[in-house]
């Protein structure tokens, strides 16, 4: 069974996905990397509070994660998804800064951009068409977290809570983490690794395309740049 979903990534020969790929242990095409050693978690947990944005791969998520239904193709996700970049001119991401989510430390803008919001609700609104409903099993998951009315509405309508209005663009960088002192370490290496320096005047020139295969962590399959 494949998923799709419509990233944000770093190229990558950037600095900062060189950075990412130390931070997950892997780069956007599943080739492992070395990871960070850390002397305050350890090593293997580390790679535990690392486990969910290590399966989905380093990212700014644009259309979130979805099946395609019987009536389409990945071949015409390929074609539509070239054909929306074709449109979209590149633009700079002032900063990012280390941050929190609710329980999710992530790299998140220093303050917030129009333009990118305006490219993920696009790209909400434009794929949506590709996208099979949920079943009932995955609805009901869903509703079962905590979801505010209009939370629970975008899911109805989109398959997912957190787009339009509640959309916050970030970059993952940890699982949901509920222990406080471990959010506090994973925060200050976080604020080791990724420097400051790596954080100033991101350029976002184009989507990514990442496919999950059977549940198998989620990789690149195409980087479609914008026209200009």
């Amino acid at each position: 069974m494949l998923r799709f979903a419509h990233y944000y990534t770093p190229g990558p020969d950037t600095v900062l996905a060189e950075a990412a790929s130390t931070w997950l242990g892997r780069d956007h095409e599943n080739r492992g990397s070395s990871m960070i050693v850390t002397k305050t978690l350890g090593n293997e947990r580390f790679a535990q509070l690392t486990q969910a944005p290590f399966h989905y791969g380093f990212h700014g998520t644009l259309k979130p994660p979805f099946r395609l239904h019987d009536a389409t193709s990945k071949k015409l996700l390929c074609e539509e998804l070239d054909h929306f970049c074709n449109q979209r001119s590149s633009f700079i991401l002032e900063g990012l800064e280390i941050g929190w989510i609710g329980k999710f430390l992530c790299l998140r803008p220093v303050k917030s951009s129009e333009k990118m919001n305006k490219l993920a609700w696009d790209a909400v609104r434009q794929f949506d068409s590709f996208r099979e409903d949920m079943s009932f099993t995955e609805l009901e998951r869903r509703r079962t977290q905590g979801l505010t009315p209009q939370q629970d509405a975008l899911l109805l309508q989109w398959g997912y809570p957190y787009v339009m209005d509640e959309f916050r663009f970030h970059l993952t960088l940890s699982s949901k983490i509920e222990d406080a002192q471990e959010r506090t370490m994973l925060e200050e290496e976080a604020r080791r690794h990724f420097s400051s320096d790596l954080l100033q005047e991101i350029p976002v020139d184009g989507m990514s395309l990442f496919v999950e295969t059977d549940g198998q962590p989620m990789t690149l399959l195409r980087f479609f740049p914008f026209e200009s």
